[in-house]
């Protein structure tokens, strides 16, 4: 596929059940580095979607994976994908990943 990078999108619980480290030792063993987004709530504000696309961007991530049930994939709609990430990104990182999105693994 040509992945590199991808952001894990989900909410604290799944994070801290180990769940997201599972799913995130899948991309691993296929050679993608991932971050986790883990703010999400049910009936998100705009403003935490706004922070993922953020993290996105910063993280110049070329996939999201949605882990979770309602709120976490209603989150991560195509339809601002385009927005979020650029195909053809070429930014430098500008700022530190947010606490909610630790480190590359």
């Amino acid at each position: 596929m040509g992945i590199r990078r991808a952001l894990l999108v989900t909410d604290r619980f799944l994070y801290d059940s180990g769940a997201a480290a599972r799913v995130g030792q899948v991309l691993s063993d296929a050679g993608v580095e991932y971050a986790v987004y883990y703010n999400v709530q049910p009936n998100p504000t705009v403003q935490v979607v706004n922070d993922c696309i953020a993290a996105a961007r910063t993280l110049q991530v070329q996939l999201l994976v949605a882990l979770g049930g309602g709120s976490i994939p209603l989150r991560q709609p195509a339809s601002w994908w385009p927005a979020a990430v650029p195909w053809n990104s070429t930014r430098a990182r500008t700022s530190p990943p947010s606490p909610a999105c630790p480190s590359w693994r």
